[in-house]
């Protein structure tokens, strides 16, 4: 089974600062919710806002990177087998390309009039 994931990468360098890629937060979450976070959990470990987390939340749970397990009244998501997969592929590509790809301008972005795509094999 494959999945495609299409991200478009907009990263601006404020000062000194820069920002994460949705990407970056992804793995961020994914790497939280291992062996299972709470929400609160997963928003003070990845410097979310509650909106924030529930739209990536809504994402990885949808394309099976992250499941739902329900405990009494909280809810706590756990990182799937896909989801760990995700990772070793994320951390393999940030590796191989030194991690520099990640923060792309905007302008180059939009120059390309591509999004980054690429396939995760389960």
């Amino acid at each position: 089974m494959e999945i495609l994931l299409v991200l478009v990468l907009v990263e601006k360098k404020v000062g000194i600062v820069m920002h994460r890629s949705q990407m970056d937060i992804i793995a961020d979450i994914l790497r939280a919710s291992r062996g299972g976070a709470r929400k609160t959990d997963i928003i003070y470990r990845c410097n979310l806002s509650s909106t924030q987390l529930e739209a990536y939340l809504d994402f990885l749970t949808n394309n099976g990177l992250l499941r739902e397990i329900s405990k009494l009244r909280n809810s706590v998501f756990e990182t799937t087998d896909k989801g760990t997969a995700f990772l070793q592929a994320y951390n393999g590509l940030k590796i191989v390309l030194g991690g520099d790809w990640l923060y792309m301008q905007e302008s180059q972005i939009r120059s390309s009039g591509r999004p980054l795509t690429f396939f995760l094999e389960t």
